[in-house]
C-alpha cells in the first residue's frame, strides 16, 4: 500500500502539515458566524470623579460573565462635558442579553477594579434575541431600569 498523504501535487515532498501550520498563522481567526453589532448608550446624571469611569458587565463573555473585573469600559462622547457614555461590541445573537452599568475605577498599577456605584433593580437590563443588522440600547439615563444607572 502506498502513502499519499506525504505527496504534493507539484512534486514537493514537504509534509502538507507543514503548508497548512503556516497559511494557518498568517490568517485572522475570522469573527464568529452567531455574532451580531450591538451599541449601548448611557446617559450618566452622576458627577464621576477623574477617575471612575463607566462600565457594562453582563451574561455573555463579550461582557465580562458578571465578573466585575472582567467589566468592559464605555468611552464618553468626545466632549469632555458629555455625559453620554458608549460602547459598540460584538454579542451571541443566538440568546438574549442581560445586563448592568457600573460605575468604577481601575488602579493603574495593578489594573484592578473598583466598583463604586453598581446598579441593583432587581431585573436586569436586556439585549433580546437578534432581530436585525445592528442594535442600539439607549438606556437613558443613569439609576434605573428604564432610565438612570
Amino acid at each position: 500500500m502506498q502513502r499519499w498523504w506525504f505527496l504534493e501535487e507539484n512534486g514537493d515532498a514537504k509534509g502538507s502539515s507543514e503548508r497548512q501550520e503556516s497559511s494557518a498563522k498568517k490568517t485572522k481567526p475570522p469573527k464568529p458566524a452567531g455574532d451580531r453589532r450591538h451599541t449601548f448608550r448611557v446617559l450618566v446624571t452622576y458627577d464621576l470623579l477623574k477617575d471612575e469611569t463607566v462600565a457594562i458587565t453582563g451574561s455573555c463573555e463579550a461582557l465580562g460573565n458578571w465578573d466585575p473585573e472582567q467589566c468592559v469600559q464605555l468611552h464618553r462622547e468626545p466632549d469632555e462635558t458629555s455625559k453620554l457614555w458608549t460602547l459598540e461590541t460584538d454579542l451571541p445573537r443566538d440568546v438574549a442579553i442581560t445586563y448592568r452599568y457600573l460605575i468604577c475605577s481601575v488602579d493603574p498599577t495593578t489594573e484592578n477594579v473598583h466598583v463604586r456605584r453598581f446598579e441593583t433593580h432587581i431585573v436586569p437590563r436586556q439585549v433580546p434575541v437578534f432581530a436585525g443588522d445592528e442594535v442600539e440600547s439607549e438606556n437613558g439615563q443613569s439609576g434605573s431600569n428604564e432610565g438612570p444607572v
